[in-house]
């Protein structure tokens, strides 16, 4: 292995793969070295700025005449002990489409043996290079349901949103046909969400009562406007095309009433009625704090506004309608 005070510097690396992208008649060593090295640092560096860098720069050799050699380097990437290089890699395996060939076994590999964002990531590049959604969730590793699930959230999730797992928990919530699946799914995507708050925790999940079911129990020490909704609140989740109606609305109403809480969240794959948007007015004037979030705003946070940034505004349009 050549020694690293030997090396081609990564600062002169996108100059050097820019020739190899445009240009085919590049002497075989050269190349290789080229490639050799941008493989090396991708591998080993961890400033930030250099890592941004050499993405962009294998982003560029995409398509190229060299894209099959840096895809198969950056499959043995995905394997490595480091789950942020795996994590990283993976996220630029989707840029390869052409290099599928190659891709493809690592990447089912990652997801069902890594945890985490490496599993999201690994879900979203196999999607990005043309493999059927059903065929993804099939190998999806399933946790066993509970009726009532009590959680201490790992470090891993609790108060870190990442915006790639998110958008994959939305898109699987989509995906589903089975009303079960479907439930569990947005349940899925919606736990994630509250999690990465800071101040709010899960009580319970799918918990049954005498008389009714609540899907989603958070306790609430968050700031702002949070500390107008109580603690703790409770979350209704509903995984369908049809609109949500002012009966629900009314039926998430007397749960809240008969539980003493303030406020809770209606979270829907589709939209509000005009008329369930009058009850959630009217709960207002009862004290309750009913909070809708349609697809339309999760779809938003899917494709990059920020979180809290969608939560704030859909809590102070709900007050003031």
């Amino acid at each position: 292995m050549q020694p690293e005070a030997d090396r081609i510097l990564p600062s002169r690396l996108p100059a050097l793969c820019r020739l190899l992208a445009d240009d085919v008649s590049t002497a075989p060593a050269v190349r290789t070295t080229v490639l050799e090295n941008l493989l090396y640092w991708w591998a080993r560096s961890t400033d930030e700025a250099v890592v941004q860098d050499l993405q962009a720069t294998i982003q560029l050799l995409a398509g190229s005449p060299v894209a099959g050699e840096v895809a198969r380097g950056l499959v043995g990437c995905v394997d490595a002990a480091d789950d942020l290089l795996a994590s990283r890699t993976i996220e630029l395996l989707g840029c390869f489409s052409s290099e599928a060939e190659a891709a493809v076994p690592v990447l089912v590999k990652a997801l069902t043996m890594r945890t985490g964002s490496s599993r999201w990531r690994a879900a979203t590049a196999l999607a990005e290079l043309g493999i059927q959604d059903e065929w993804i969730l099939a190998r999806l590793p399933r946790e066993p349901a509970n009726e009532v699930r009590t959680a201490t959230p790992t470090p891993e999730t609790a108060h870190a949103f990442d915006q790639v797992r998110f958008r994959a928990l939305y898109q699987l919530s989509l995906a589903y046909t089975s009303a079960a699946e479907k439930g569990r799914a947005l349940e899925d995507l919606v736990e994630y969400m509250f999690l990465s708050v800071p101040g709010l925790n899960t009580i319970a999940r799918n918990l049954r009562t005498l008389a009714e079911e609540i899907d989603l129990a958070v306790s609430n020490y968050g700031d702002g406007f949070w500390r107008q909704i109580g603690d703790p609140f409770i979350v209704e989740c509903k995984n369908r095309t049809e609109a949500v109606d002012a009966r629900t609305i009314r039926d998430f109403r007397v749960k809240l009433q008969t539980k003493g809480l303030r406020g809770g969240f209606i979270i829907t794959t589709s939209q509000l009625t005009k008329d369930a948007m009058v009850e959630i007015r009217q709960a207002l004037a009862d004290g309750r704090a009913i909070v809708a979030v349609e697809n339309e705003h999760l779809a938003d946070i899917a494709e990059g506004r920020p979180l809290l940034e969608v939560l704030s505004e859909r809590f102070y349009k709900c007050r003031l309608l």
